[in-house]
């Protein structure tokens, strides 16, 4: 049976997908985000990135944290 690695995105060289499996890439659609309770709670997919989830929330005055350097590609799923 082959082994299965989920994807979202990567910021390294690599990606860190190196695999004799299948690589199962969520970045297309796995990506919807949803804001709740006025922000003090959101719910997202992990191919979402923190930049999205951070222009989602901000006109509700709130952010996630943390904020990684990589904040516009990293996905939710690796943060």
């Amino acid at each position: 049976r082959p082994s299965l690695t989920f994807r979202c995105a990567g910021t390294s060289l690599s990606g860190q997908t190196v695999t004799d499996g299948l690589i199962v890439d969520l970045s297309k659609s796995w990506n919807y985000v949803k804001p709740l309770f006025d922000g003090d709670l959101v719910e997202f997919m992990p191919g979402v990135t923190g930049a999205v989830v951070n222009h989602t929330l901000k006109k509700l005055g709130r952010k996630i944290g943390p904020d990684p350097a990589s904040i516009k590609a990293a996905m939710m799923g690796g943060i």
